[in-house]
């Protein structure tokens, strides 16, 4: 894809996009860092704290049949508190993470909660994140197919 005559590169594994199309890339040049800033501390904070607590509680038992490790839960869910207190954080100005609207970080962001039931994710303590969790889920991407 090209924006602008310069070649676009995903910046988060999987997320394909038309930027200019969708108007989830903003212009400008802070607004595309703090995007960028976002979606790696998706990778590198937020995803793999949620990852060990979705292996323990869902993807263990239905591959190895086996039980949650309580010092892995216990460690993921120390993990996870961290990070969801600094998105909670965040979140409590502002209902996007970058600017007055969805962008590709909400999305990269919220892509490991999809399964926030099924894990049985512990955030009821983070009352912004989940508003703005409830907000992304009804964004028409973060929709399912009928």
């Amino acid at each position: 894809m090209q924006l602008d005559h310069h070649p676009v590169l995903a910046a988060h594994p999987g997320i394909r996009f038309d930027a200019a199309d969708r108007n989830l890339y903003p212009h400008g040049l802070v607004a595309r860092t703090c995007v960028k800033r976002w979606m790696f501390w998706a990778c590198q904070q937020f995803s793999p704290a949620i990852s060990v607590l979705v292996w323990e509680q869902v993807g263990k038992q239905m591959i190895e049949g086996g039980a949650p490790d309580p010092l892995a839960l216990a460690c993921g869910t120390a993990e996870l508190a961290q990070a969801a207190a600094v998105l909670d954080h965040h979140l409590s100005t502002r209902e996007w993470l970058v600017g007055g609207q969805a962008t590709l970080a909400d999305y990269a962001v919220a892509a490991p909660l999809m399964t926030m039931e099924q894990a049985g994710l512990p955030l009821e303590g983070y009352p912004c994140l989940l508003a703005w969790f409830a907000r992304v889920k009804e964004l028409p991407a973060s929709r399912l197919p009928d």
